[in-house]
């Protein structure tokens, strides 16, 4: 019995060491913050490149170059302007923006949320401006992702799974780095990455903290998320909603994802709130 006991502790410990913790921003970081973060066990970042006012990020390529000196891998969000339209160009001049500056990333996650606020209520013509943004993608080789959630997915899409052969980066922010919380939506069995606190701050910077299963940032299929038919959409909560407040201690405990336009820094030691709340950067 002792040597089944210790079987299962062993996998369980497998299990610990092979889960990867991360962060999500939409401010400046420089190299000694990303350095602090990651001797606080956080292995990759996603920094917001293109913002909701159909802009690209100012502070985007600084901070991914930063990151990437400090040995973290990197990715970028889009934050898509719908009622400006043309959501493929939004796409190629993100990216575009990004050759330019000398930077690679690993993917491009669709941030898709703020049903009535970013979204019109028109399932059809976002369903049209969502594939106009996978075709921008295609044409430059982008690897996608979808961050959202069923409370925003739906609202915006309806019972529509457009998104559901890319990976999926749902948010709750519970404070629990696994994914016993999720229920499919979308056409999503199961995700491959979860953002469980929003708006912590570590090393003096405001983070949200993400956390997967296995896996590097770059290749989320390897975490053990998987996806079915076509579709996207991952993440949850709304850009109003607070997210909940997570340890300010490193990757190993607590993770989440920087919300606002400006991210403001707060850190709670409470863990984060049940109700699920995308707090994206703007």
């Amino acid at each position: 019995m002792k040597y089944i006991v210790l079987l299962v502790c062993f996998v369980g410990l497998l299990k610990i060491a092979s889960a990867t913790y991360g962060v999500d921003v939409s401010s400046a970081g420089d190299e000694s913050t990303f350095q602090c973060l990651a001797q606080n066990g956080y292995s990759f970042v996603v920094v917001r490149c293109w913002e909701s006012i159909n802009q690209t990020d100012p502070d985007c390529p600084g901070t991914i170059q930063a990151a990437q000196a400090a040995g973290l891998t990197a990715d970028a969000y889009i934050f898509p302007c719908s009622s400006c339209g043309d959501g493929a160009g939004q796409v190629v001049d993100m990216m575009s923006y990004l050759s330019e500056n000398g930077v690679s990333v690993g993917m491009v996650w669709f941030d898709i949320e703020g049903p009535g606020t970013y979204w019109g209520s028109d399932y059809g013509a976002n369903q049209d401006f969502f594939n106009d943004m996978l075709s921008g993608a295609n044409s430059v080789g982008a690897k996608v992702g979808i961050y959202t959630s069923a409370s925003q997915w739906e609202p915006i899409f309806g019972d529509w799974s457009g998104g559901s052969a890319y990976p999926l980066w749902y948010a709750n922010y519970d404070g629990n780095a696994n994914f016993d919380d999720f229920s499919p939506f979308g056409g999503w069995s199961s995700p491959s990455w979860k953002q469980y606190n929003g708006d912590v701050t570590v090393c003096g910077y405001d983070i949200d903290q993400d956390w997967c299963p296995g896996g590097t940032s770059g290749d989320p299929s390897s975490s053990g998320g998987s996806s079915s038919s076509s579709g996207s959409g991952s993440g949850s909560g709304s850009t109003t909603s607070g997210s909940g407040s997570g340890s300010s201690s490193g990757g190993s405990s607590s993770g989440g994802s920087t919300s606002g336009s400006s991210s403001g820094s707060s850190s709670g030691s409470s863990s984060g709130s049940t109700s699920s709340g995308l707090s994206r950067a703007l």
